[in-house]
């Protein structure tokens, strides 16, 4: 289970880094800007994209339990940053709030690789 938290942890990270990278977001106008615990839906549709594509590349098939991880994330991301953005530079918070959400949902029967790996090698 270590193992595959870590692989998704790195997959979102780098993910989330070309995507912050390359994203053409607009910048936000006058009365339309998103703050801590009251993104606008631009904000909010745009973090649930993002957080989508990461949870696909890190494995996550499409099932309930992918949105459930996805909708966990963005609302704890909306509550601790004032926009998608900001979250997005803070790695180790949206880490955090990343392997919380997702942990969840991993059972143990998720961990059988590494068990068996680590058990091929023993005395």
């Amino acid at each position: 289970m270590i193992k595959k938290m870590r692989k998704i942890h790195l997959t979102f990270f780098l993910g989330l880094s070309i995507l912050t990278a390359c994203s053409d977001s607009p910048i936000p106008l006058p009365g339309n800007k998103s703050e801590k615990g009251d993104w606008t839906s631009n904000e909010i549709n745009q973090a649930e994209k993002e957080v989508r594509q990461l949870l696909t590349k890190a494995g996550f098939e499409d099932n309930d339990d992918k949105q459930e991880i996805c909708d966990c994330i963005v609302r704890r991301l909306e509550v601790n940053y004032p926009n998608f953005e900001e979250a997005s530079f803070d790695e180790s918070g949206f880490g955090e709030i990343m392997n919380e959400c997702s942990s969840r949902y991993i059972t143990p029967a998720d961990n059988t690789e590494s068990v068996e790996e680590e058990d091929q090698g023993g005395c």
